[in-house]
């Protein structure tokens, strides 16, 4: 019998998983999908399953088929009609459900989920028949090329340069700069309730200040001259000395 999701709160106190329930292989077929961009997936077309979305990625699902769906860094997953899907979050990413479509058709088998990480929206109504907790959530990609995401790899749909950007110090205790200024023309960041807290232009070789800040983790979005987020990284901002 199919279950409602009543309460994200209510579900995650009664959960109680074990990491080996939290780290899967996928499998070597499937569809990629690239970074920053807006596509569909319509298995009703036949699109080969599993689907792995990379970072910043932005994909619409529609299908009753039963699918499996891995979401990579700052990835956002709307799902309209659906059966039997089961969803994996890590780094920062977003689950949203259509409520234009009817609770009837929107039934998802089980979301594995990294909590500090993972923001939902709109799933009320929507049977949800298991959720697993992974408190950092890993996947073992041992069917692809040299163990790796395909995500990280060439494959001519993604773009290698967001590869290139690394946040750095990290941990930092004043401020932090980027190894790639290629692309980026502002920089946001945000707690970890997604609140943004520190907003900068981006020109080479800036050092942004952040020694105001609150120790904790945060995440720093890299934006083009489109407004769109092109990398999402973490960063542990920690006090002088330490």
């Amino acid at each position: 019998m199919k279950k409602l999701l009543l309460a994200l709160c209510a579900t995650f106190a009664s959960l109680s998983p074990t990491y080996s329930q939290c780290a899967v292989s996928p499998s070597s077929q499937g569809t990629t999908f690239a970074y920053g961009v807006m596509d569909s997936i319509t298995p009703s077309q036949s699109v080969a399953s599993p689907f792995i979305a990379c970072d910043n990625s932005s994909i619409y699902y529609y299908g009753n088929s039963p699918d499996t769906i891995f979401l990579e860094g700052s990835a956002h997953l709307k799902i309209g009609a659906c059966w039997n899907l089961v969803v994996y979050m890590r780094n920062n990413c977003r689950l949203e459900i259509d409520t234009t479509i009817s609770a009837s058709q929107r039934q998802i088998a089980h979301i594995y989920f990294d909590p500090a990480f993972t923001t939902f929206q709109d799933t009320a109504g929507t049977s949800i028949l298991a959720m697993t907790s992974c408190p950092g959530l890993s996947y073992t990609y041992s069917n692809f090329p040299n163990s790796q995401s395909p995500c990280a790899l060439p494959t001519g749909t993604e773009n290698p340069e967001i590869q290139a950007f690394e946040v750095y110090p990290n941990p930092a205790t004043d401020y932090f700069q980027i190894s790639n200024t290629v692309g980026v023309k502002r920089i946001v960041v945000y707690n970890m309730f997604g609140k943004e807290v520190k907003s900068y232009f981006h020109y080479p070789n800036a050092q942004h200040e952040i020694s105001e800040l609150k120790t904790g983790m945060y995440i720093v979005k890299l934006i083009n001259d489109k407004n769109k987020v092109i990398k999402s990284v973490k960063l542990n901002k920690i006090h002088s000395g330490v």
